[in-house]
């Protein structure tokens, strides 16, 4: 499958919209797809990661998703007539059922897994939960996990295999770590090992996928409760009213929540002190920019930050915050190795080499090699990366990040405004020109 790129649609243009920030916008997302369009789920509104054709993905900082309200039921409820031989839980003839299109490597997904456990305790004996694979081009490997968990399912441990691969999301990006799971899991290992080897659940991968595409899945997670889809990681309240209305015999409908009155206050940072940074420390315009060296968008929105700083300089300042995403395998030990280089006086150089090289496998060798491409001194930079001396550093830069509301990479506030994803320069240029007006 070609790399799809992701852009924001439904709740989340409307919420974007609402905040004066470009709906098409590029981005890797803590979020996912429709006809091979992807997204991945915020962790609170409506969350989804779709994919555009040409386009890519931001988010909005949305507010909570309101309440199910009581209407009818939609008429257009989606009716599945191929789900026997899918994994589920719960009786077959259960009052409910809650069909899910999900992705192993998908960290949204893995955030609302507690909450379907939740719903299967609470209606046990009334509820159904069946599992439908849903993939994303934009997380490599996940279709070959995807594949292993119905060789797992041959010998009747794919909710044992489920649960591993998200418990430990970001580390079965190969087939010997796959080939592993199955083995702590006791399965019979040749067996595994040949279902997985000969392909043999990779067309059913494909066709689960098509399904998904074909009745409108447009992200990941996204769910169909008795029919009616639900996109996105929504809290437990959501999915139980929608459930109660069914079992009450008054079905209530899913509906998208509002999007906020009015744009955010401009988030303060009293924390740059000692960030990496270009520009005249006393500029007026600031810009801090949470990304990721592993993150397509953030490498694509670079040239666009670059001719600010040139057309705005001596009134710009852009600083660096770390936020590598969860989905990007490696990519928190690539940031350490740019804050060692740091240490030496390089990291824009750092900076610059990683970017240029996205894509090259991430192992300490390589990190290793740009470190000496760009002239630090070895053993300083490998004594530093292999102490994990930097590891506090990036941790705080991403513990603020979820604090002022980060929920994709890049994001980058202009004197505070939200700017989220890899949007045209024009978006940029528009708030610093308003901020310049201020001043005068």
């Amino acid at each position: 499958m070609k790399e799809n790129k992701p852009f924001l649609t439904g709740f989340f243009a409307g919420a974007a919209a609402s905040f004066g920030i470009t709906t098409l916008i590029l981005s890797c997302l803590l979020f996912t797809s429709i006809n091979n369009k992807h997204l991945e789920q915020a962790p609170f509104a409506n969350p989804v990661i779709q994919a555009a054709p040409s386009a890519g993905n931001a988010v909005a900082a949305p507010a909570p998703p309101a309440a199910a309200q009581a209407q009818p039921a939609p008429s257009n409820a989606v009716k599945f007539d191929d789900l026997d031989g899918r994994p589920s839980l719960g009786p077959k003839n259960a009052q409910i059922t809650i069909v899910e299109f999900s992705d192993f490597f998908c960290p949204f997904c893995k955030r609302i897994s507690p909450t379907m456990d939740q719903l299967m305790a609470k209606y046990a004996g009334k509820i159904r939960r069946v599992w439908r694979h849903y993939p994303l081009s934009m997380h490599a490997g996940s279709d070959r996990a995807h594949e292993a968990s119905e060789c797992a399912s041959d010998q009747g441990k794919f909710w044992e295999y489920h649960a591993k691969l998200f418990e430990n999301q970001g580390q079965y990006g190969n087939e010997e770590a796959l080939k592993q799971l199955a083995k702590t899991l006791g399965l019979k290992q040749d067996a595994f090992e040949k279902c997985l080897k000969d392909g043999k659940y990779k067309q059913l991968v494909q066709n689960e996928v098509a399904k998904g595409n074909q009745v409108g899945v447009d992200g990941t997670p996204v769910f169909f409760v008795n029919g009616q889809m639900v996109a996105g990681a929504y809290p437990f309240e959501y999915f139980t009213n929608i459930i109660d209305g069914i079992l009450s015999g008054k079905p209530v409908a899913a509906q998208a929540p509002a999007a906020p009155s009015g744009p955010p206050a401009p988030v303060k940072f009293d924390d740059l002190d000692g960030r990496p940074f270009m520009g005249t420390q006393n500029a007026p315009i600031t810009l801090v920019e949470f990304s990721d060296f592993h993150c397509p968008f953030c490498k694509r929105v670079e040239p666009t930050i670059d001719q600010l700083m040139k057309n705005y300089s001596g009134k710009i300042k852009k600083v660096w915050r770390h936020y590598p995403l969860p989905m990007h395998a490696g990519a928190a030990h690539t940031h350490e190795a740019s804050e060692c280089a740091a240490q030496q006086g390089k990291f824009w150089q750092y900076h610059a080499k990683l970017f240029e090289t996205q894509g090259e496998q991430r192992d300490e060798a390589a990190l290793l090699k740009y470190a000496k491409e760009v002239g630090l001194n070895e053993a300083a930079f490998h004594q530093c990366l292999s102490s994990g001396k930097a590891k506090a550093i990036v941790e705080k830069d991403i513990a603020k990040g979820n604090q002022v509301g980060v929920q994709g990479t890049p994001a980058v506030f202009v004197n505070g405004q939200l700017v989220s994803g890899s949007q045209p320069y024009e978006s940029f240029d528009r708030i610093i020109q308003s901020e310049l007006s201020k001043k005068h």
